[in-house]
């Protein structure tokens, strides 16, 4: 990546490995990208999403989907090259506007890239999002499609409550899928076999819900320093949503959509 702007204050992320969260600094700016130092190690994958706090009159969380194009290693620490594909934000338009105008530099902002989706706005870099090809088209693999998606782990960092025997624990989901959470927890460690509740709360319809979505604990996991931390992987039984499960259905697809924002080409 050809960088055309270093910025004077670092534009600080957190980027989301599918190993943990990553402190990192971009430390340039490109028209295709962002040239990123990592505080820290992890896995190099093909997509990352980082995590900006957007400051201003209308600031607010942004979350950056990215395609890895390369690294290196520098006295400072690992360099990651990557190319932006869509940006993210709950706290609307005006705050992804701010965002690609004060912290990236953009000139101007195509309106026809933004999209409405996920209880709040998405930009695509290209302005054209990828379609799915019809189930009935000849060739478009719409069965296998549909089943990709509903297997299909999402990276998330949501808050989220384990209810174990009555009790309640704060967690953190690190990624969803339709049928299944993948969960953080520093009180209490399930064993397999646990039936528990996670409580969800998830963009619907304009507002949120607490969705409670009722599980099997299949594995767990303690962490290095401690016996009453860790991950545990639960496979959802049923859910309530107030929408016939449509509601966790509908959130879990837009998170997909936006990991799958890949514009088509030119």
């Amino acid at each position: 990546m050809t960088t055309q702007t270093t910025l004077g204050a670092p534009l600080r992320a957190t980027a989301l490995f599918e190993t943990g969260d990553v402190p990192c600094v971009v430390v340039g700016v490109s028209s295709i990208g962002l040239e990123v130092r990592l505080e820290g190690h992890a896995r190099l994958q093909e997509s990352l999403r980082l995590v900006f706090e957007h400051e201003g009159p209308h600031g607010g969380s942004v979350r950056a989907l990215c395609a890895v194009d390369g690294r290196r290693e520098s006295d400072a620490g690992e360099v990651l090259y990557l190319r932006l594909i869509a940006l993210h934000s709950v706290d609307g338009v005006l705050c992804l506007t701010g965002f690609l105008q004060d912290g990236l530099g953009v000139d101007r902002v195509n309106t026809a890239a933004f999209r409405e989706g996920a209880g709040g706005w998405f930009y695509s870099f290209k302005a054209r999002w990828k379609s799915e090809a019809p189930a009935d088209t000849p060739g478009g693999g719409g069965e296998d499609v549909e089943q990709k998606r509903r297997e299909a782990r999402i990276a998330v960092r949501d808050e989220v409550t384990l209810v174990v025997a009555g009790e309640q624990h704060g967690a953190r989901a690190y990624n969803i899928s339709r049928g299944g959470v993948y969960v953080l927890v520093e009180t209490v460690l399930p064993a397999v076999g646990v039936h528990l509740t996670v409580m969800y709360e998830i963009p619907f319809a304009g507002g949120t819900v607490q969705a409670r979505l009722q599980g099997e604990v299949v594995w767990s996991m303690a962490s290095m320093d401690s016996a009453t931390s860790g991950g545990i992987g639960v496979v959802l039984e049923s859910i309530e949503d107030g929408a016939d499960g449509q509601a966790w259905i509908a959130y879990v697809e837009s998170e997909a959509d936006f990991g799958e924002s890949i514009p088509l080409k030119e």
